[in-house]
């Protein structure tokens, strides 16, 4: 089955990945199964009582894959940082310092 836009009939998702594909550590069976990559302008979030489970047009509240940064402006804490899950440690310390 293949999820496709209902106004031009184009494909939504991009890609299907694994959670082991993306995801390792202690909470891995927490993870979804699969998760859904969307094709850029595609936000595939909807709240419970949400009519529709997808929306097209101006993301709100998320980024895309291909535009999340972390700007490091502190060169000792480059030798941390060496996973996406290692960022959130050192922005929590940064954080309480402040």
């Amino acid at each position: 089955m293949e999820m496709r836009d209902l106004e031009t009939g184009a494909p939504m998702i991009e890609r299907v990945l694994r959670r082991e594909e993306i995801y390792e550590g202690p909470y891995l069976e927490e993870v979804a199964d699969l998760i859904l990559v969307p094709y850029r302008g595609y936000d595939l979030k909807a709240g419970l009582h949400s009519e529709a489970f997808v929306s097209k047009g101006a993301l709100v509240g998320m980024h895309t894959y291909d535009d999340a940064f972390f700007f490091l402006n502190d060169p000792s804490l480059s030798e941390r940082i060496n996973s996406v899950q290692d960022v959130f440690p050192v922005i929590m310390e940064r954080l309480v310092r402040a």
